[in-house]
């Protein structure tokens, strides 16, 4: 092999190690190597304004931008933002399903329409907590949940809702009871 043939496949191979290097940062900064925490806790009561929807969870951020635009009109203050998410989507269409999104607020309070209020009760939730973007943090702590939901002495008893801190903390929420 020529000089200058092994200078280029040097510098070729550079390039592919910084590539390497900087998905592997990015993976890691998305919380790709990240597990959940799971606790049980007694949480609520929350006060949570949102906008209904149904359909592909793709319309999320898009959902996010109008009931931003809602809040700035009602002269809502936003607190922690919340997604609500009411099918399982094994089991329901992409197309049909159905979820909230939203904010937690400090009180109760009366909306206009599309928003809506909804008091999230005061009970015992599964808590799996990760420190990953919320394109990532559904698919390490859903199926962490499912698992731990299957050993534990608990059964979910309603949707799950996500709280998506300010330090980059996602919780997934489900109300559970012991099983009967």
């Amino acid at each position: 092999m020529s000089p200058k043939s092994k200078k280029v496949l040097a510098v070729i191979l550079g390039i592919l190690i910084v590539i390497a290097l900087l998905l592997l940062a990015g993976a890691w900064k998305a919380g790709i190597f990240e597990e959940p925490e799971i606790t049980l806790e007694l949480r609520g009561p929350h006060h949570y304004v949102y906008l209904q929807k149904t359909g592909d969870f793709s319309m999320i951020a898009k959902a996010y931008e109008e009931a931003d635009g809602l809040f700035k009109d009602q002269s809502i203050d936003k607190g922690t933002a919340c997604g609500m998410y009411l099918d399982d989507p094994a089991m329901v269409q992409p197309e049909d399903m159905r979820w909230r999104v939203g904010y937690l607020v400090s009180d109760s309070m009366e909306v206009n329409a599309p928003l809506e209020y909804l008091i999230i009760p005061n009970t015992e939730y599964a808590v799996a907590s990760i420190d990953a973007h919320p394109m990532v943090a559904p698919f390490k702590t859903y199926p962490a949940l499912q698992e731990w939901v299957k050993t534990s002495e608990y059964q979910f008893i309603g949707p799950a809702y996500e709280i998506y801190n300010e330090n980059g903390i996602i919780e997934v929420l489900f109300p559970v009871e012991k099983r009967k």
